[in-house]
């Protein structure tokens, strides 16, 4: 139901967390999917894809400068951005991934799903308050239960 919600105007940004196995890749994959057939533009990312993406930037090992990694991600209609760590981030990454979320909520019109094997309360600790609030604005947090349906 919250991903039909998402699907539609009610919410903005899905937050699924919950152990390993419960279905948060899959359910966000089918929401890209749904979002592809509608003909929106869509992608998805691991959280250390950005971390690797971002890196290569500071290093000026390719051509992509920061501000090119925060638009590459702000772009898309839907965006992804899977296993999301409970772990810090450097000062720097903290940084972009504030300007991602940041960026995709001015546009008030772009579609952002977080999943991740971490609690709230991790959450909290990851994200800084102000980009805390920009995902609960037209957002929802998702507790996904259950046993790991990779075993089963």
């Amino acid at each position: 139901q919250k991903a039909k919600m998402l699907i539609g105007d009610t919410y903005r940004t899905i937050t699924l967390i919950g152990k390993t196995g419960t279905g948060k890749t899959r359910l966000s994959c089918s929401v890209l999917a749904e979002m592809i057939a509608r003909g929106k533009s869509v992608r998805y990312a691991t959280e250390q894809q950005i971390s690797s993406k971002l890196k290569s930037a500071w290093d000026r090992k390719g051509r992509l400068t920061e501000e090119d990694v925060i638009a590459y991600y702000v772009q898309p209609d839907v965006l992804v951005i899977d296993e999301i760590r409970g772990t810090a981030w450097t000062q720097g990454e903290g940084s972009v991934m504030a300007a991602i979320i940041d960026g995709r909520w001015q546009s008030m019109r772009k579609k952002t799903i977080l999943a991740g094997n971490v609690s709230v309360d991790q959450m909290k600790q990851h994200f800084e308050d102000r980009t805390l609030s920009r995902l609960s604005d037209h957002g929802c947090v998702y507790v996904c239960v259950g046993e790991d349906q990779r075993r089963t």
